[in-house]
């Protein structure tokens, strides 16, 4: 069992994962990164991207787009809604 603390889901710390994923590569944060998705997992987030940004097997390039998309859900799981009207998806 790892003794890291849990990645945060606020912006900071995910704008922070996201400046090493940019200057490091997703490959080199790999440990943060399958935080990111085992949080998002156990909130009831799932889908195709955070699948690739999960799997280390598919292209660095893909991962890393995943994760544009991932950071936002990530966001939207965090952030508490503003107006409290549902958006059909």
């Amino acid at each position: 069992m790892s003794t890291a603390p849990a990645l945060a889901l606020d912006p900071a710390t995910l704008a922070t994962l996201a400046d090493m994923i940019a200057v490091r590569g997703i490959q080199q944060v790999a440990a943060d990164v399958q935080q990111l998705v085992t949080r998002l997992r156990c909130q009831g987030v799932h889908g195709v991207a955070l699948d690739v940004l999960a799997d280390d097997r598919q292209p660095a390039v893909a991962r890393e787009r995943a994760f544009g998309i991932v950071h936002g859900l990530a966001l939207a799981t965090a952030t508490p809604a503003v107006t409290g009207h549902l958006v059909a998806a």
